[in-house]
């Protein structure tokens, strides 16, 4: 039998080679793979061809076989850049961030001039919160290869994690600024604008966002919610479809959806909703991978005392730190050891300052990565980690994704179901989740006894002697008030306010001012209704929050929201012992105020239609006996209603812990706990 010469071999792989370099090319990978294949048996070790091979491998989705090539391709050639660089690829695919991270680094030091290495190594680096390594790769990649909006946005993003916002905003706007016809870029700028409450800028770039792809979910969504903002409601009624649509063929065809689960809760009174868009918006997180497959560690069980994890990114000035400052110092540290991790700005406050005092230790995991702090929540064998977070803020659900502690809980922050599969409960009462709700949550519940918001009971309320003409308002005259932000301002009760307005006179609606723009669209509102806008009073922030409870015991009657009550700003209102009128809304976060006020032993200011809570309002407003009655009511009941009790309230959700962890030793599934 006659062998072919060795020159005839080469000639025959040359072809093979070219034949499959070319299907590769015309992207026919199927044919690609199978002349690779072909010509590698012949020459297993050649280094164009095992690259090429690992790519095609990789688009057919065959990554086993793709890493068997390009990790021949490094052992042969550990020289060869490009081979490190595409292993890194198909790692970061199979999500093996440290590995891939590994490959990058390799690549960049054989050539260091090596712009997509730099930049994908950033990116890993970056889902790996290493923040300030992302960012020195992304400069570098910047530097050897010129502007390049990819690598603006990414440095953008990393910038925006650190809370450096200032430097994310520049990178945002010159990527939109290299490639405006860019939907993403458009909506990534637009919601750091958001977040300056730079709101026309905002509403600019998520508008072009929009033009540009009708179907951008998450643009949708955001720009829905600065209309809401302030109170843009001819906007917010031709866009509220939209979204809704967009959110409805996501759920139908099971995928991620764009729409923001807070968001949603501001819009959507309907817990079925909250629920479907809850969960949709799961999916869209990165902790949906890691949450995929969760593991719950096991803990033998122990004695006391046992360690409580606080998880939240508001250990700051915050409504939720205020709402919890009371908390830590009162736990019994005979059962209780309380670590708080922070994954918020620190902003130097006095309060951020007390909440690390009172717990046994602090830990700042904002710039740490996600596989160290959960890590590090290991190394403290937390026996339940309580996220106060959840779908908010400076969240970091990917860390609670991969169960850290063998229990875990989420409570206060977000009003709703996280229907995330890594929270065994969440701690709620029997108003805000009724019986007939309880479908609507993944987790098991904890039902507290009376409210489940803890109210600080040592917060001060200071004497400078502040009155109405300091704080721009009438002297005499009926003084209404709602200090929530502009988002829970609906066309409907802000329609019962003027009604209110036109019923009382001399009377005026105080208002948080937030955004000039509110101001002028709220002004326009109330002339479409007949009241003279000069009854609309607004108030700017006040930072110290003892002076600002000073300023608000001002007003004679606090005028809820509806689809969204005041939380925080209604225990405020309490403590300062100002009347609060209510409306029982349809889901959690239109229930707490009914909630805080039962607590308070003022269930009859819980209206439980439009009408009944204006009559409520004018009557507060007319009886100057009444009102003077409830006030004097609620000055007594800080200290012996429940709501004011924080002692009382922390005992209970020790005894919450308790019972959750003693479900756990027991080896029982967790489930619905009732005190």
């Amino acid at each position: 039998m006659k062998h072919p010469s060795a020159r005839a071999q080469r000639r025959s792989d040359d072809d093979l080679l070219s034949q499959a370099l070319a299907c590769q090319q015309a992207q026919d990978f199927e044919a690609a793979e199978k002349l690779y294949h072909r010509f590698l048996a012949s020459q297993p070790t050649h280094l164009v061809a095992l690259n090429n091979a690992g790519i095609v491998a990789k688009a057919l989705g065959k990554h086993g076989i793709a890493l068997v090539r390009f990790g021949k391709a490094v052992r042969h050639y550990p020289d060869a850049a490009e081979a490190h660089y595409n292993l890194g690829n198909t790692l970061r695919e199979l999500d093996r961030l440290k590995e891939a991270a590994e490959a990058y680094g390799r690549a960049v030091a054989l050539r260091p001039d090596y712009v997509k290495a730099h930049q994908n190594l950033g990116i890993v680096l970056a889902r790996l919160n290493n923040g300030e390594e992302a960012i020195a790769c992304y400069l570098r990649a910047l530097s050897f290869g010129g502007d390049n909006a990819e690598i603006h946005v990414n440095l953008a993003k990393c910038y925006e994690q650190r809370s450096q916002r200032d430097q994310a905003l520049a990178h945002f706007a010159r990527a939109v600024a290299l490639e405006p016809e860019r939907a993403e870029f458009c909506c990534l700028l637009g919601k750091l604008h958001f977040e300056f409450r730079h709101m026309a800028e905002a509403i600019a770039a998520l508008r072009r966002a929009l033009k540009l792809d009708p179907a951008h979910h998450t643009a949708a969504s955001a720009l829905l919610y600065c209309y809401q903002m302030v109170c843009e409601w001819d906007e917010t009624q031709r866009l509220l479809p939209v979204l809704r649509a967009l959110t409805d063929q996501a759920i139908a065809a099971g995928k991620p959806s764009g729409e923001g689960a807070l968001e949603n809760l501001s819009r959507d009174a309907d817990p079925r909703r909250n629920l479907l868009v809850t969960r949709a918006f799961t999916q869209s997180h990165p902790a949906a991978t890691r949450g995929a497959r969760p593991h719950r560690p096991a803990r033998k069980p122990h004695g006391p005392p046992l360690r409580i994890g606080y998880l939240s990114g508001d250990f700051c000035d915050h409504p939720v730190a205020h709402v919890m400052g009371g908390v830590f110092a009162r736990h019994d540290r005979t059962r209780f050891t309380i670590i708080a991790y922070s994954c918020g700005e620190d902003d130097g406050s006095a309060l951020r300052r007390r909440i690390a005092r009172d717990c046994d230790r602090f830990v700042d995991i904002r710039a740490v990565s996600d596989d160290r702090a959960i890590e590090q929540l290991r190394d403290d064998t937390i026996d339940i980690l309580v996220d106060l977070t959840v779908w908010t803020g400076f969240q970091r659900a990917s860390v609670c994704a991969a169960r850290p502690a063998p229990v875990q809980a989420q409570f206060l922050g977000f009003p709703g179901t996280s229907a995330a599969p890594f929270y065994d409960y969440a701690i709620v009462d029997r108003i805000v989740v009724p019986p007939e709700h309880r479908e609507f949550f993944t987790e098991s519940l904890v039902f507290m006894p009376h409210s489940y918001f803890p109210v600080d009971r040592d917060q001060p309320i200071a004497s400078t002697g502040l009155n109405r003409a300091d704080c721009g308002l009438p002297e005499r005259g009926i003084v209404f008030c709602c200090f929530n932000q502009g988002y829970k301002i609906e066309p409907v009760v802000f329609s019962a306010w003027m009604q209110i307005l036109a019923e009382i006179p001399d009377s005026v609606m105080w208002l948080s001012c937030g955004h000039g723009t509110l101001a002028e669209n709220l002004a326009g509102e109330a002339w479409r209704r007949g009241v003279d806008p000069s009854r609309l009073v607004f108030a700017n922030r006040v930072a110290d929050k003892s002076v600002h409870l000073e300023r608000l015991a001002l007003a004679d009657v606090v005028l809820d929201t509806f689809a969204y009550n005041g939380h925080t700003s209604t225990t405020d209102a309490l403590w300062a012992g100002v009347p609060v009128v209510a409306m029982l809304g349809s889901h959690f976060a239109s229930r707490v105020s009914a909630s805080l006020l039962t607590a308070a032993g003022r269930e009859d200011l819980v209206a439980h239609d439009v009408q009944s809570y204006v009559q409520l309002a004018l009557r507060l407003a007319r009886d100057t006996a009444f009102r003077q009655s409830v006030r004097s009511h609620l000055l007594a009941a800080r200290t012996g209603a429940p709501l004011f009790n924080t002692d009382r309230s922390v005992a209970t959700l020790e005894q919450a812990f308790e019972a959750m962890w003693a479900r756990h030793c027991a080896g029982d599934r967790p489930g619905d706990v009732f005190l």
